[in-house]
C-alpha cells in the first residue's frame, strides 16, 4: 500500500482532474488544508475563488478522504447556500465520470448522498444564517460569506447572527470537528472581527492590493483625489493609470493592479477598502472628507442642466424625531452633479406638501422622487394628483447607511459641486455617520438615483464616472 494522500495532495489531483488553472493564491490556500487547525476564520478579497476552493474543493476532498463525513455549508440564505451545494454536486459528477468518486445517490435542494455511505445523515447539507438547525453533528462545517450589510447593520441584526452562531451552529460541532468561517468583512462589530480576537479561532485575513503604488499610497494618505491619475477614453474607457514606484496584488492575472485601481476610483475608499483589503477601518470615523468639498459661485445655463427632486418626508412634527428633507439637484451632460436647493424641518402633512409643490415650480425638475413607505404612501398619491410634474415612488433597495455611503466615489472623484450657503447639508455630510441627522444627505442620494434612472437621455452618471 502507498503512503495516504494528504487533503492538499488529493485536492490538487481534483484539481487537475477538473482542468482548474489555479493561481499563486489559491495554491497556498490548498497547502493550507493539511496544517493541524480545527477552527479557521479566512478573510479574501471578494472576487478572488474563496468559495470555489475553500467551500467545493475542500468539502469535495474531505469527502474522498473520509467517506462517511457529514459536512454542512452555512451561507448568508439557504438559496446561496443551495447553490454552493449545487456546485459541490458538480464536482461529484464529473470526477465520478472520471471513475475517481463515489456517485451520487440523492440530492435535494439542502442535501446530498454518495452511494455506499452507511451513515444515516447526508453527506453534505446546508442552511442559511439563522435557519434551524435541530440534530445532527457534524465532521466538517464551512460558513461561507455568511455576512452581508443587512445583517450586520445594526447592533440586533449584529447580535442575532452572534447568538444563532454560538447558540445554535456551535452547538452541532463534536470536539474533532473542523469549523472553517470563509468570508469578507462588513462591518467593525462583525463576527468575523470578534472572532479574529479570539485566541481559539486561526484569523488569515489577505488583500486585494499587497502593495500599493508609491503616488497612490501618498495621495491616499493625504485624502487627496486619485482621479487625475487616470486616463479615459471617449466612451469611458480606461487608457491608462500613472503608478509610482512598485506594487503588488494578489491574483494580477484576473484582478491586475490597473483594474483594482479603476475599481477604487468607482467604488470609493470605504466600499474598496472593505471589499477588496478586509479593511473597515474607514467606517470607524467620518466617511466624507472635507477637501473633497468643491464649491460654486455660477451654475450653468439651466437648460444645461438635468434637474431631480427627491423628499425625505417625516411623520412627526415633534422636535427631536427625523426632518422632512428636499433636495434638489441638476446634473449636467458631463455627469457633474450640482445641488441647487436643500431645505429641511418639521413639518406637518400640509406644510411638507405645501413646500414640494413650491420646490416643482421654482425648479421644474423631470421627476419628483418620494421614498415608498406606507405613511409616506398618502402624501405620494395627494401630490400625483396636484403637480404637473412626474411623481416617482423610490423603493430603497439597501440599508440608508450603505445607500448614503455609497456616494463617496462621486464627492472625492470631484463629480459633486455644492454652494456655500448649504452649511447644514455640508454638516450632514461631513457629520456622517456620526452625526445627529442625515435627512438632507439621504434625501440627496435619493436624487441621485433618480438621475441614474431618470427619463432624460442626456448623461450617465455612472458610465461618466
Amino acid at each position: 500500500m502507498g503512503v495516504p494522500q494528504t487533503l492538499s495532495e488529493k485536492a490538487f489531483d481534483v484539481c487537475k482532474k477538473l482542468q482548474f488553472d489555479l493561481p499563486a493564491h489559491q495554491k497556498k490556500w490548498i497547502k493550507c488544508f493539511d496544517e493541524p487547525w480545527s477552527r479557521r476564520v479566512q478573510l479574501a478579497p471578494r472576487c478572488h475563488g474563496k468559495s470555489t476552493i475553500w467551500t467545493v474543493i475542500f468539502s469535495q476532498t474531505f469527502l474522498l478522504l473520509n467517506p462517511g463525513a457529514r459536512i454542512l455549508v452555512v451561507s448568508k440564505t439557504e438559496q446561496l447556500a443551495s447553490r454552493l451545494l449545487r456546485q459541490v454536486e458538480s464536482v461529484c459528477i464529473r470526477l465520478w465520470q472520471a471513475g475517481c468518486a463515489p456517485k451520487l445517490s440523492s440530492a435535494t435542494a439542502t442535501e446530498m448522498r454518495l452511494e455506499g455511505c452507511d451513515s444515516k445523515e447526508p453527506n453534505v447539507s446546508c442552511s442559511g444564517v439563522l435557519g434551524s438547525l435541530t440534530g445532527g453533528h457534524y465532521d466538517l462545517i464551512i460558513c461561507d460569506d455568511v455576512l452581508d450589510d443587512r445583517n450586520t447593520q445594526t447592533p440586533q441584526a449584529r447580535e442575532e447572527v452572534e447568538e444563532w452562531f454560538y447558540g445554535s451552529l456551535l452547538q452541532l460541532c463534536l470536539p474533532e470537528t473542523r469549523l472553517l468561517v470563509v468570508g469578507t468583512r462588513k462591518h467593525p462589530e462583525d463576527l468575523y472581527g470578534k472572532l479574529g480576537k479570539n485566541p481559539a479561532w486561526e484569523f488569515i485575513s489577505e488583500k486585494a492590493i499587497i502593495r500599493w503604488p508609491s503616488n497612490f499610497t501618498e495621495a491616499l494618505e493625504k485624502g487627496m483625489p486619485i482621479s487625475g491619475f487616470f486616463s479615459f477614453g471617449d466612451k469611458g474607457q480606461l487608457l491608462g493609470v500613472k503608478k509610482e514606484g512598485k506594487w503588488q496584488v494578489l491574483w494580477p492575472k484576473m484582478w491586475g493592479v490597473d483594474r483594482l485601481l479603476l475599481d477604487r476610483l468607482m467604488t470609493g475608499q470605504a466600499m474598496f477598502d472593505r471589499e477588496k483589503q478586509n479593511d473597515v477601518s474607514f467606517y470607524l470615523g467620518r466617511t466624507f472628507r472635507r477637501e473633497w468639498l468643491l464649491f460654486y459661485d455660477l451654475l450653468p445655463e439651466r437648460p444645461s442642466l438635468s434637474v431631480y427632486t427627491a423628499c425625505d418626508l417625516a411623520i412627526s412634527e415633534r422636535e427631536g424625531s427625523d426632518w422632512f428633507a428636499m433636495v434638489t439637484i441638476g446634473v449636467d451632460s458631463a455627469g457633474t452633479i450640482y445641488l441647487l436647493d436643500c431645505i429641511r424641518g418639521h413639518f406637518g402633512f400640509s406644510r411638507q406638501a405645501e413646500a414640494v409643490r413650491d420646490s416643482c415650480e421654482l425648479h421644474r425638475p423631470l421627476l419628483l422622487g418620494i421614498e415608498d413607505v406606507a405613511y409616506q404612501r398618502a402624501l405620494i398619491e395627494h401630490l400625483s394628483g396636484n403637480l404637473a410634474v412626474p411623481v416617482k415612488p423610490i423603493t430603497p433597495l439597501a440599508p440608508k447607511q450603505s445607500r448614503i455611503r455609497a456616494l463617496q466615489p462621486l464627492f472625492e472623484s470631484g463629480k459633486v459641486r455644492v454652494a456655500p450657503c448649504h452649511e447644514l447639508f455640508i454638516r450632514e455630510l461631513l457629520e456622517f455617520p456620526g452625526g445627529e441627522h442625515d435627512d438632507m444627505i439621504d434625501a440627496f442620494e435619493m436624487a441621485v438615483s433618480l438621475a441614474r434612472q431618470g427619463t432624460s437621455p442626456r448623461v450617465d452618471i455612472l458610465e461618466v464616472l
